[in-house]
């Protein structure tokens, strides 16, 4: 049987925590440092969140993923596929 494979991944930023909160929230900003990502989302709890990119001009699905904790300018969680 093959076994899940799991990795977490904490970055500490030297930044206050609104302006991480923009970084992480607000596409533009995002695929900024995320080589184009881009999140889109609801931001609740147990919804989906999905990575697009621009290809070529035309908005393609990279990865999705669920939102697990969403607290406003402290804490965001997600799964990613």
């Amino acid at each position: 049987m093959i076994k899940d494979t799991t990795v977490d991944r904490t970055l500490l930023v030297d930044a206050s925590p609104e302006v991480i909160w923009k970084a992480l929230t607000q596409r533009e900003l995002t695929k900024l440092y995320l080589d184009g990502w881009m999140p889109r989302g609801d931001w609740k709890v147990g919804t989906p969140l999905i990575w697009e990119i621009s290809v070529e001009g035309v908005i393609e699905q990279a990865a999705k993923g669920m939102l697990m904790a969403c607290l406003p300018g402290r804490r965001l969680r997600y799964t990613i596929y």
